[in-house]
């Protein structure tokens, strides 16, 4: 047997020593960017992971999910995701277009045993793509859904009926307040309620429950085992809570969704939901958003599964020209793809998509040019400072480095 020299195996110890140290070393800057973030002591708890190509390359957890109950944040922590949720819900709906149940220009009308017209505008019909895209000249009845936010799963109406409520003039909350003046199409304004006729439609649709749907056709071949739209289906003690600052409990004292007890100078938001959870009411962990970033991000291929056709991503990061959107000097270009957001500098081309609520803020990017993305979750209540801004900011510099 040939020898290998003691100087050869030396050199390839110290290089594999230095490798690991160098890839130890990668995330440092940013981890302790993040930190000095928590000791300003609004946040509570996060959780983080960094895709590129088809992995998960980094992790990173801070803070508790349960400060009563003295329990950490770990990779296993679920978050509600708050509108990040309404990525999934059109992804649900996209599984149903790559086997032809539907045309992104349909009326809508003829997918559901009721019609929704604009009332200004009865000739011009909604179609999928302005649900998807938020142009569809619906606007929410705020005050009603803000009615039927309670602790726990709120199942007692259904889509249908919430949908007929607001938007069929027969509905208890009809009301010009609901639609726009403009024509449905022209312009862009965010609607929540667009995401639950796109849930209602995959129910009527695929003849099963949305929850049950996602389960099949997103949840269980994404490996995203430990995700649902319902609390009784997850384990409770897995769920990070939502916290408010004591300044801000106060301002609702007696609120039945707020926990009256103060740890630290935060208050516990109970885990809260509505009939319309389709919009933002997914609990999962950013491990587990990650197998469904990297399915997007892939050509809809994960671990030898096709769950979208190529054609269909693309699609789905196809630039919808999407009007009304506004400016930001932060941006040279404002757009929509279907669902995800599309924000352009002169370096950077990112699709992405954030969520909020009581005391929680999510958020997720990729760029698909360059193959990498990342996803984020916080609790916490921060008044008027963008931590989702800051810490977006963070992996952008981490990506240009």
């Amino acid at each position: 047997m040939k020898k290998v020299p003691v100087l050869f195996i030396a050199f390839m110890v110290i290089l594999f020593i230095q490798s690991c140290h160098e890839n130890s070393n990668k995330y440092d800057s940013l981890e302790k960017s993040i930190d000095s973030l928590f000791i300003q002591g609004d946040l509570v708890g996060f959780s983080a992971g960094i895709i590129e190509g088809e992995k998960l390359v980094w992790t990173m957890t801070r803070g508790m999910a349960d400060l009563k109950k003295g329990i950490s944040v770990n990779i296993n922590t679920l978050f509600v995701l708050g509108s990040l949720s309404k990525t999934v819900t059109g992804a649900a709906l996209m599984t149903l277009y790559d086997k032809g149940k539907f045309a992104l220009d349909d009326d809508i009308d003829l997918y559901m045993p009721f019609s929704v017209r604009n009332p200004n505008f009865p000739d011009i019909p909604i179609t999928f793509r302005m649900l998807l895209t938020h142009t569809s000249s619906l606007y929410d009845n705020s005050k009603y859904i803000s009615s039927l936010y309670a602790c726990g799963d709120q199942t007692h109406i259904s889509f249908e009926e919430y949908l007929r409520n607001c938007y069929t003039p027969e509905g208890s909350k009809y009301d010009s307040a609901n639609f726009a003046k403009y024509k449905p199409g022209e312009s862009w304004e965010y609607c929540n309620s667009g995401y639950v006729f796109i849930a209602y439609i995959v129910e009527r649709i695929s003849k099963q429950s949305f929850p049950d749907y996602c389960l099949a056709s997103l949840f269980t071949p994404l490996e995203m085992n430990e995700s649902g739209w319902f609390y009784n289906s997850l384990n409770i003690d897995h769920i990070a809570y939502n916290y408010i600052s004591e300044e801000e409990a106060k301002k609702e004292q007696g609120h039945p969704s707020i926990d009256p007890e103060t740890i630290n100078g935060k208050n516990a938001v109970c885990h809260y939901s509505w009939p319309g959870y389709a919009d933002g009411g997914l609990n999962t962990t950013p491990l587990q958003f990650a197998n469904f970033m990297i399915m997007l991000m892939n050509n809809g291929h994960f671990k030898g599964e096709q769950i979208l056709i190529p054609e269909t991503v693309n699609l789905i990061f196809t630039p919808q020209n999407v009007q009304g959107m506004g400016s930001s000097p932060r941006y040279k270009r404002l757009d929509m793809g279907l669902t995800w957001w599309l924000r352009e500098t002169d370096t950077e081309y990112y699709f992405s998509h954030g969520g909020g609520g009581t005391g929680i803020t999510t958020f997720a990017f990729f760029d698909p040019n360059k193959n990498y993305g990342a996803v984020f979750f916080l609790t916490g209540d921060w008044h008027d400072k963008a931590y989702d801004r800051e810490i977006f900011d963070l992996f952008r510099k981490h990506f240009k480095n």
